[in-house]
């Protein structure tokens, strides 16, 4: 336990992985280091226990089961089997990464059991979704500031079969896919991201092409830049106190009137890049000629 100790009393409850991993190996281990590589750092040097030293050094991954059941375990599927699937599904996604489903697997059941999931018409992608918001929230709750970066993006098909199921994405009509807005929190005390608070998936109607001239007409609600103050409503919703700690960062897209409106009048911390070059109300001029006035000032 004394080597538990070295990692200061908040360790065991918000890495238990690390904490169990270093408890079995530490008299083995010369440098503890966590995963991943990019943000790696040393926790802690165990020659000051003058341990054994038959391993020079040691990264810790999270188990990919533990990691999966933490996410979606909790999920409500309408039958516990199904829970338990989702859990096995995720885990095996998660250890091979990049992969397909028929090669993660480990058998043709694995298989087939994973596809049953998917068709069962009683599994929604929201709830599955839902699932994975809600233990981002929780995993919130330790740190003090967070950053909420938040952009939407497309997700090409170039596929044959799944062309007359997807809507457009760009400009040219010959592409197909999915648009998805997202919301990724992310700690700055630990320089990692800590999961997705939100994220909505849609696909535009084909017979609705080059119709953008149209916009203006249309109420704000069935606009598709209504999604940026829906992902705001949403994710506070979910963080509830923990919203204070949060400031969101956005790029140009995000600088619509009603989205900085929400904003502004619910109290919420936020950087947008400017797009429009609006007018002030508490300076001369317009928005970017106001870094000259201030300068000069």
């Amino acid at each position: 336990m004394q080597a538990l100790d070295a990692f200061g009393k908040e360790w065991d409850a918000r890495y238990p992985q690390i904490s169990r991993s270093w408890l079995a190996n530490w008299p083995n281990v010369a440098t503890f280091f966590v995963y991943p590589e990019a943000s790696r750092k040393v926790i802690i040097n165990n020659r000051q226990y003058g341990a054994p030293l038959t391993l020079t050094s040691v990264m810790v991954l999270s188990d990919c089961y533990s990691w999966a059941n933490e996410q979606f375990g909790h999920a409500s599927l309408g039958d516990p089997r199904r829970t338990r699937r989702l859990v096995s599904l995720a885990s095996s996604l998660a250890q091979h990464a990049g992969l397909s489903i028929v090669k993660s697997s480990q058998s043709t059941a694995q298989v087939e059991g994973a596809y049953r999931l998917m068709r069962n018409p009683s599994v929604s992608p929201e709830a599955i979704a839902e699932a994975g918001f809600t233990a981002t929230a929780r995993a919130c709750e330790a740190h003090p500031l967070l950053l909420a970066l938040e952009d939407t993006t497309t997700i090409s098909f170039s596929h044959s079969t799944a062309f007359d199921d997807l809507g457009n994405t760009t400009t040219n009509p010959k592409t197909r896919g999915l648009l998805a807005h997202s919301v990724l929190m992310y700690a700055p005390d630990s320089a990692l991201p800590v999961g997705l608070i939100e994220q909505q998936r849609w696909s535009r109607a084909t017979d609705t092409y080059g119709v953008k001239h149209q916009r203006k007409e249309r109420p704000c609600e069935e606009k598709e830049s209504y999604r940026w103050q829906q992902a705001s409503e949403r994710m506070a919703e979910r963080l509830g106190e923990i919203q204070k700690r949060v400031i969101t960062v956005c790029g140009l897209e995000a600088d619509i009137w009603h989205y900085l409106h929400y904003k502004v009048s619910h109290g919420q911390r936020f950087v947008v890049r400017a797009a429009q070059n609006s007018r002030q109300e508490e300076a001369p001029g317009k928005l970017f000629e106001l870094p000259e006035v201030l300068t000069t000032a």
